[in-house]
This record gives structure tokens, C-alpha cells and sequence, in this order.
């Protein structure tokens, strides 16, 4: 985990499957490699991302500045491989961070909600209070958060787009 990241910086708190690599994308992706192995729809990471979906993540970090912490389950593969498919991609904004993948019981009795299906709801709220962003926005295209977070949900089959990229911008942009 990053030792020391600024107060003052927004946070998005992004997943990958459902947000950037939407459903019909990879479904798409799929069929062209299929049809011919030498399509470049893969790379050592996987599929290669819906690129509408990274035009809009653009849009959010160039009229935010924000910073991205991962956290997709694509976060397991650590920190330092998501940085370099980050870089070799050249995908828009800079990963600074991933959500931890196991939360501290004080945690769960400090935020217990009435539901257990807030699973990443915790590892997120446990980095917000370990380094306290000024604001900080979750996307996502499943609904495992705390009622008291903030959080744009995607659907999954198209990811994330105009819409969902504006109420992100109004979350890090609030005063």
C-alpha cells in the first residue's frame, strides 16, 4: 500500500469488469479473436478495455484531476502489475492505490449495516479512513456499499458512460 497520499486529493474509487470492460465489449472482443487469433483484442492482462468506456474515464480525470484507486478484484494482482498494464495501455489518470482485500473488525462494527452484501463497501470505507480523501467517488457495476458512501452504479452491459460520468464529476467536484 502507498505510504503517504496527499488529504486533499479526490479519490475515484474504480472497478474494472462492468465499468471499463463492459459486457457487450467483451463479448464483441471475444468474437474477433475467435474469428481471427492474430486480433489485437487481448493482451497479457486480458481483453482489452471498451474504449468508449475509457473515453469517459478520461473526460472524469481530465475535469477532476483525480487520482484512481483500484478496487476491482483486478486489484489481486497487485499494485505494481496494475500500474504497468496502466502505463502500457496507456489508459487515462494514475493509479495510486488499491483497496485492501480484507477489512479489520473495527471496521465492520464501526460501518455494520443491515446487510452483509457490503463486502467492498468496507475495504473501500477502511482506505477512506486510513487516508482520508478530501472527496472520493466509487464506481461500480455491482451494489456491495455502504448506504453512506458515495457511488455511481454502472450497467454492466454497457459500463461506464455519459451519464455515470457526469454525477462522478458532481461528486469530486462538490465544494
Amino acid at each position: 500500500m502507498v505510504s503517504f497520499i496527499l488529504s486533499y486529493m479526490k479519490i475515484l474509487f474504480l472497478d474494472i469488469d462492468g465499468v471499463l470492460n463492459s459486457i457487450d465489449n467483451m463479448n464483441a472482443m471475444s468474437e474477433l479473436w475467435r474469428i481471427d487469433k492474430n486480433n489485437k483484442s487481448k493482451d497479457n492482462y486480458g481483453h482489452l478495455f471498451d474504449e468508449r468506456c475509457v473515453r469517459w474515464l478520461k473526460l472524469i480525470v481530465a475535469k477532476t484531476e483525480c487520482k484512481i484507486v483500484l478496487s476491482s478484484t483486478w486489484r489481486i494482482s497487485g499494485l505494481n502489475t496494475i500500474q504497468t498494464m496502466w502505463q502500457m495501455r496507456d489508459l487515462p489518470g494514475e493509479v495510486i492505490d488499491i483497496t485492501p482485500t480484507s477489512v479489520s473488525q473495527e471496521t465492520i462494527n464501526l460501518y455494520a449495516s443491515n446487510s452483509n452484501e457490503a463486502d467492498r463497501g468496507y475495504e473501500i470505507q477502511e482506505w477512506i479512513d486510513i487516508h482520508k480523501p478530501e472527496r472520493y467517488c466509487i464506481v461500480d457495476d455491482n451494489s456491495d456499499i455502504l448506504p453512506h458512501q458515495n457511488f455511481v452504479q454502472t450497467n454492466s452491459k454497457i459500463g461506464l458512460d455519459y451519464s455515470s460520468a457526469l454525477i462522478i464529476c458532481r461528486f469530486l467536484n462538490a465544494p
